[in-house]
């Protein structure tokens, strides 16, 4: 794997689940504060907290995503083999963004069981939870997605310089005489 490509993924993913993080977050928020409970499967005080994670999961994701970003940005390569320079850091960091955003995923579920079980197909659109769930569900989904891909990119090796160096060289067509202006 190229170095730049390496920096591309993890700086891309590192924005992407911040903003998703961000969104999480908000909508933890609001999905907290909806009339719904559960009691059949939690009492009101588990309830509370159950409904509230999401929102402690977005704020999480946040941090995680911000420290992915500067995995990308920093000077020094990341994962120059499998297991030195910096590639334990990049798998625990990413590894922390899959157990929390699915740990969202599944505790939206079981903080909106009872109004999942007692839905109807007309009638879970006019449930506020509902709409909630879905942007969650997918917003933490992504996110879990982008993390072990950033995990795979931590893993993989990058190359030796004069190898990224030839290839640039013939990308932009340098080593053509017809095009070299040297």
């Amino acid at each position: 794997m190229q170095y730049s490509t390496k920096k591309c993924i993890l700086t891309y993913s590192g924005a992407i689940m911040f903003a998703f993080g961000f969104g999480i977050m908000l909508d933890g928020i609001f999905y907290r504060t909806t009339g719904a409970t559960s009691g059949a499967v939690l009492n009101s005080a588990g309830n509370a907290v159950v409904k509230s994670v999401p929102h402690w999961c977005g704020l999480l994701l946040i941090l995680l995503g911000a420290r992915n970003f500067t995995f990308g940005i920093a000077q020094w390569k990341y994962g120059v083999n499998c297991c030195g320079g910096g590639a334990c850091e990049v798998l625990f960091v990413n590894l922390m963004a899959l157990i929390v955003s699915l740990a969202a995923v599944g505790l939206a579920i079981l903080g909106s069981w009872d109004v999942l079980n007692n839905a109807s197909a007309s009638s879970i659109g006019s449930v506020p939870d509902f709409t909630y769930l879905i942007s969650i569900w997918f917003m933490s989904l992504m996110c879990a997605i982008l993390a072990l891909m950033s995990m795979c990119a931590g893993c993989l090796p990058v190359g030796e310089p004069q190898e990224e160096e030839e290839i640039e060289m013939q990308q932009y067509g340098h080593d053509n005489p017809q095009f070299s202006k040297y």
